[in-house]
């Protein structure tokens, strides 16, 4: 019997860190997981203290000591057996550390949003908004494969849940304000906030994660505390406008759609922030060093009183994140078939007309007349404004071969329709990407209806775990995968 390969994670958090690097390590630990893999952390030792979500998580965690000298050779003792793959996620460490790990890990992850240091890996994820393998030129191998901006970011997948099988904001109204300033917050930046709120005198709602709220607002007001959330989603979905970070957690609203006042806690987000306002997803209104109680209140009042600016910035938001990241990162890590899934782009659109209107494409599908330019253009722009739609292009290796599409319907459950090239049929590819899909959306079922007479796509379908379950209709049920 093969064993599961085995992953090891090296990442700190603290109090001046912060939890994100550990947080987004353990949303890919989770999916690797549900796809057969064993997966070890390795972190400093106020990780364990700072994150409670780390010691929840039931993963082997081994604790390093402190001290950036010794890293490679205090981790390749602790784990003497070597991993499949090393996952680096930490600002101090770069190349010298990483070529160190060589011969002891079999492939190397490096997750970073800085792009100021060199890195001796096979794959490089950084799902900063806007980010291009070009910002990487010179610090790492022309062959290591970059996966970059928010298209890969690592959100749990409980977002991509209530993203597309959601509400949309579409009132404009705000009558609850999420307050979420890190799992850390080490400037007590919740309280200034707090202050902007009571000063803005708001007929609102209010739910605060993790900061220290003001004893003044928690007697006698609509104020919620939230700690050591496990479904930071729901809080999200629930909230018309967010006070927040601009890290890691910005993708997050984004993928929801939730407009956000922006305050800077750390240097390394003043990029995203500046890159999210001229987005026009986000206002800032400072950072640690200048954010007031009436500048927070200014820019939350003005916000809340001016629905069309909310609707425009909840509708740029859904553009930047989609919440499949993690699953893409997986697939472009495991498939030994070389079939991995892309976000699918406006440029897209003529390559898909090209496949809808191959000789036989539409044969045996539901409505198998092929369209016209103009109809296709005029579909494709509304599935890419849906945020109920999940598109999908299909590559193998790096050509774009097919696309694959999960669309909500009024059950709950998302129907999905796949299109291979013709070139490309009859080479397993639909399989892979199917099983690709449902590794991203572990938390929806995921249903099919197909023409008894298409053998290929019954076998494929068959092949990625779908069941029978209605006349001519297959179902995935995710409590039921492996």
């Amino acid at each position: 019997m093969t064993s599961a390969p085995r992953a090891i994670f090296r990442c700190d958090a603290s109090t001046e860190l912060g939890s994100g690097h550990v947080m987004r390590c353990l949303t890919l630990a989770h999916g690797l997981v549900r796809t057969g893999w064993e997966c070890v952390f390795a972190v400093n030792p106020e990780a364990v203290v700072t994150v409670a979500a780390l010691s929840a998580s039931g993963f082997p965690v081994s604790v390093l000591p402190c001290g950036l000298a010794d890293q490679a050779a205090a981790l390749i003792e602790a784990h003497a057996g070597g991993c499949d793959l090393l996952v680096v996620d930490h600002y101090k460490l770069d190349a010298r550390f990483e070529t160190l790990c060589r011969p002891w890990a079999k492939r190397i992850l490096v997750i970073d949003d800085l792009a100021d240091r060199p890195h001796d890996c096979d794959i490089l994820l950084d799902q900063t908004f806007g980010r291009d393998a070009a910002d990487y030129g010179g610090l790492v191998a022309r062959d290591c494969r970059c996966l970059m901006g928010t298209d890969y970011a690592l959100l749990r997948p409980q977002f991509a849940r209530e993203r597309l099988l959601g509400s949309p904001r579409t009132e404009g109204v705000v009558r609850r304000i999420l307050v979420s300033l890190g799992g850390t917050d080490p400037y007590g930046l919740t309280d200034v906030v707090l202050q902007g709120l009571e000063l803005a005198d708001l007929d609102v709602d209010i739910d605060v994660v993790l900061g220290a709220p003001s004893r003044s607002l928690v007697d006698g007001t609509r104020v919620q505390v939230h700690q050591a959330v496990q479904d930071m989603a729901s809080l999200i979905a629930k909230a018309d406008l967010a006070v927040g970070a601009s890290g890691s957690s910005a993708w997050e609203r984004c993928c929801l759609g939730l407009p956000s006042i922006l305050v800077i806690s750390a240097n390394n987000q003043r990029l995203t922030a500046d890159r999210l306002v001229e987005a026009g997803v986000a206002h800032v209104v400072g950072d640690w060093t200048s954010v007031t109680p009436e500048s927070i209140s200014k820019a939350i009042s003005f916000l809340v009183h001016n629905a069309e600016l909310y609707r425009a910035m909840s509708r740029a938001a859904l553009k930047i994140c989609d919440g499949l990241g993690a699953g893409r990162v997986i697939a472009a890590l495991g498939a030994p078939d070389g079939v991995a899934l892309c976000r699918a782009v406006a440029d897209d659109c003529d390559l898909i007309f090209r496949w809808q209107t191959e000789p036989g494409a539409r044969a045996l599908a539901r409505n198998p007349r092929p369209p016209t330019y103009q109809e296709h253009c005029a579909w494709y722009s509304r599935m890419l404004d849906d945020s109920h739609v999940a598109m999908n292009i299909i590559l193998l290796g790096k050509a774009p071969v097919g696309v694959i599409r999960a669309d909500r319907l009024p059950s709950g459950n998302m129907e999905v329709s796949i299109l291979i090239s013709g070139e490309t049929r009859g080479r397993g590819v639909a399989t892979a990407a199917l099983r690709s899909l449902a590794d991203m959306l572990p938390e929806v079922d995921l249903v099919a209806e197909i023409h008894p007479q298409n053998a290929a796509s019954l076998a494929a379908f068959r092949a990625a775990n779908f069941v029978p379950y209605e006349k001519n209709r297959f179902i995935r049920r995710y409590a039921a995968s492996p």
